[in-house]
């Protein structure tokens, strides 16, 4: 039988020469058909907070589905939504006042776009439509986010894309020493396009597939006050950051600002099912909640009852577990093992993150999608970002200092043999 499979973001030509067909998952680890392990680097693509086979979250769904499996939240409600939505705003202590369910992450962008364009039409400003983003930013792929998309290559060969954006300058050498040079970049990029146009700036905490890129939060603090200033909204894009990648159950809390709308996805569930929305702020809300004015927009399966069921378990065992503070309590030690990479390797230019969330950044003409064939050889389970040279390392949440340990090792190990082999 042929391969029957159109793989996102794959070369299928490469990928059909030995496909890679898993089977099992188990903890932070994943098994092929031929009974190979493999450590899973990549969380599951950034989501899999809790690692695999959670018996807990499993049973969750299940009783779910025995009481309603499925209900759009169109013009009614299910308890699960309306449990998980209130237990998520009373954990993030009043910062925002609505939670508006999607199925994932690129409709959570697209909400979020809507609604703040939305906001600005039924305040008095429906000029403000333009949505300004940063180079090297990730948003989603559907033709509204990639309006916004900051990696050029996923923008070619689709044609034209919608108007009414505007780039951002941001680089990978962004740091604590220089940060305000950007933040001067940032505001000319603003002030060029008309301030009185502007609708909302996006942007993500910690870049996350353009390269692992920690933006300082002096730079967020200052843009924050910027927008306030000049009425234009900032939309936190927390699809990867959220649910503890950082440290904290979402990365603004450690910023010392509240956006005006955060994307939210991939860790909501632990990846147990697919699940996104936006937190949206009571200013934001409020012009909507009125018999006046309706936003026409959802999703069919936003805010599955089953998926609500996953995202409450997984936030119950993210606090009742101490996950947070495990995170936390490790991100040094993660540092540093990754670091040695860099001390001990001349083709390692640089290693960036923070929390549970590294890259190592290979010099320039060595793309890191060459090194897989070696991580599979040596059962370690990665797919690099859309910048190139950078390998991503970010597991699951509750991988220990000793899971840290053995995933600097292989990377050592396959280094190595890259090395050896060019």
């Amino acid at each position: 039988m042929s391969y029957p499979v159109w793989n996102p973001f794959t070369n299928m030509g490469e990928f059909l020469e030995n496909p890679l067909i898993l089977t099992k998952g188990k903890g932070i680890y994943l098994y092929d058909k031929q009974g190979n392990c493999y450590l899973d680097v990549n969380a599951c693509l950034w989501s899999l907070s809790l690692g695999y086979g959670r018996e807990d979250i499993i049973e969750a769904m299940m009783n779910q589905a025995r009481e309603i499996a499925c209900l759009p939240l169109f013009s009614r409600a299910h308890q699960a939504a309306v449990d998980y939505a209130d237990k998520l705003l009373n954990y993030l202590n009043g910062d925002f006042s609505k939670f508006f369910y999607t199925s994932g992450g690129g409709e959570a962008i697209e909400t979020a776009l809507k609604i703040s364009r939305a906001y600005h039409c039924v305040t008095g400003n429906p000029q403000k439509t333009q949505v300004g983003h940063f180079s090297n930013s990730y948003h989603g792929v559907s033709l509204g986010a990639l309006s916004i998309m900051g990696i050029p290559s996923i923008r070619k060969n689709v044609g034209p894309i919608p108007a009414d954006s505007f780039e951002i300058p941001m680089s990978y050498e962004i740091n604590q020493d220089n940060w305000t040079e950007y933040l001067d970049k940032t505001k000319q990029a603003i002030l060029a396009q008309n301030v009185e146009t502007v609708a909302a700036i996006v942007m993500e905490p910690v870049i996350a597939a353009g390269g692992i890129i920690p933006i300082p939060p002096q730079l967020i603090q200052e843009l924050k006050k910027f927008c306030t200033t000049h009425n234009i909204l900032l939309i936190l894009d927390e699809i990867v950051t959220g649910y503890g990648r950082t440290g904290d159950l979402f990365a603004y809390q450690g910023l010392g600002i509240v956006p005006d709308l955060i994307t939210v996805a991939k860790a909501i569930t632990s990846g147990y099912a697919p699940l996104g929305g936006v937190l949206v702020t009571a200013k934001i809300a409020a012009p909507f909640m009125s018999k006046d004015v309706t936003l026409n927009h959802g999703f069919t399966h936003g805010g599955h009852p089953i998926a609500c069921a996953a995202a409450s378990k997984t936030l119950d065992i993210l606090h009742s577990e101490g996950i947070l503070n495990h995170v936390k309590n490790n991100a040094d030690y993660f540092s540093q093992q990754m670091q040695t990479l860099d001390d001990e390797f001349e083709i390692v230019e640089q290693v960036k993150g923070c929390g549970y969330m590294y890259g190592v950044k290979l010099v320039d003409k060595h793309d890191a999608a060459n090194l897989a064939p070696f991580a599979r050889k040596y059962g370690l389970l990665f797919r690099r970002p859309a910048e190139n040279n950078v390998i991503p390392v970010v597991p699951p949440l509750v991988s220990t200092r000793q899971d840290i340990d053995d995933m600097a090792s292989r990377l050592r190990t396959i280094l190595k043999e890259y090395i050896l082999a060019i």
